[in-house]
């Protein structure tokens, strides 16, 4: 993405040299106001040249400054849109690679029931905060494989309820592992929509300056135009400065394509259709089955134009934030007051005048309610 170019000033000589006086006290003025006065081509006339070349030169300088502030304000919108990208980029590498962690570790627990693996080898929990839970599906009862006193091996019948419990557990698993598959894929549409969002805010933007720049040099094309006429009326040659400024470059923020983050881990492919989680853009309650995952999509971070992670908890952890008045903060790394808590818990201040004598005002306020 190329910055606005362009040449300003060509001198065409057309006899010997004159001077050309500075206008260097409006040009500052004249671009605040957003315009640039074009000089008076009646002013090319014998004993009037002067004057002209003197608005000439204010003209150039005034247009010079224009564009290079102009090209300022787009790579400043470049700058900032890069950097909410990459803020985009990096939060939703992080979800991903916390939803990744819970697959494997689900994968390593069935691992072990199956004998083929050892607990100690076993991935340490994540954050208590990690946007996504971990499975919690009923390992099956290794005690059912234990032999009864004097056997040498369990009963078959325990043997036949330790493999339903173990074919219900794998069957857990694979649903868990479905909806974090999936929720990666919300997660990176998530993210592709966060870009498109910022490329929409910035285009615009930058489509507008470059519009205003030229109209600005086409304004300054047809200053030459009349200067060119008003030289050529003459029999007898008359020293102008020069207007020729090319073209600007076309400017503007191309599209961004959100590339997916990978599996990093080699997770297992498990194909489960209609998995998909349910979803809220309110403080979810916890209603419905306690163990069944519930999702809050992003919200708006404070101070910015960007979007939070999605929050995917188990009902009954929605619910016990329900209760006590309690959510997670948009960014999804601590726990707040939710606006249920402010309502129905409003601070209460109490004033006290004079201590020990002394004059003094002193307001103490505590929130009620809480844990």
């Amino acid at each position: 993405m190329r910055q606005l170019l362009m040449a300003l000033i060509l001198v065409l000589p057309v006899c010997s040299s004159v001077r050309a006086a500075s206008a260097g006290d409006v040009v500052f003025d004249k671009v605040v106001q957003g315009k640039c006065t074009k000089p008076d081509s009646e002013l090319i006339k014998p004993g009037t040249s002067d004057k002209y070349n003197a608005q000439a030169k204010g003209f150039n300088d005034c247009l010079r400054v224009y564009v290079e502030n102009e090209n300022n304000k787009i790579a400043q919108l470049r700058a900032e849109a890069s950097a909410e990208f990459d803020r985009i980029m990096e939060s939703s590498t992080s979800q991903i690679r916390d939803i990744e962690h819970a697959i494997n570790s689900a994968i390593f627990e069935v691992s072990i029931v199956n004998g083929l693996a050892e607990a100690k080898y076993q991935p340490l929990p994540g954050d208590t905060l990690a946007s996504y839970p971990a499975a919690e599906c009923s390992r099956p009862d290794a005690a059912l494989l234990k032999p009864a006193p004097g056997k040498r091996a369990a009963s078959l019948k325990n043997a036949d309820r330790f493999e339903e419990q173990r074919l219900g557990y794998e069957a857990c698993i694979r649903t868990y592992i479905a909806q974090a598959k999936n929720q990666i894929k919300q997660v990176q549409a998530n993210a592709q929509a966060a870009f498109h969002r910022v490329a929409d805010d910035a285009n615009p933007r930058i489509v507008q300056i470059n519009d205003d720049v030229t109209e600005a040099l086409n304004e300054a094309s047809k200053a030459s135009g009349e200067r060119n006429a008003a030289v050529n009326a003459f029999h007898s040659p008359i020293m102008v400065t020069g207007l020729n400024p090319a073209a600007p470059q076309p400017g503007g923020l191309g599209p961004i394509a959100f590339q997916p983050v990978q599996n990093q881990q080699g997770t297992e492919s498990v194909t489960v259709n209609g998995e998909r989680l349910p979803r809220s853009a309110d403080m979810l309650t916890g209603a419905g089955d306690p163990d069944a995952i519930s999702c809050r999509i992003p919200q708006q971070l404070a101070g910015s134009r960007l979007m939070g992670p999605e929050i995917c908890k188990r009902n009954r952890d929605w619910a016990k934030l329900y209760k006590y008045g309690e959510s997670f903060s948009p960014d999804g790394t601590k726990v707040v007051e939710s606006e249920k808590a402010r309502t129905f818990n409003p601070l209460t201040c109490v004033t006290r005048g004079a201590m020990n004598g002394l004059p003094a005002i002193l307001t103490n306020c505590s929130q009620g309610g809480g844990r």
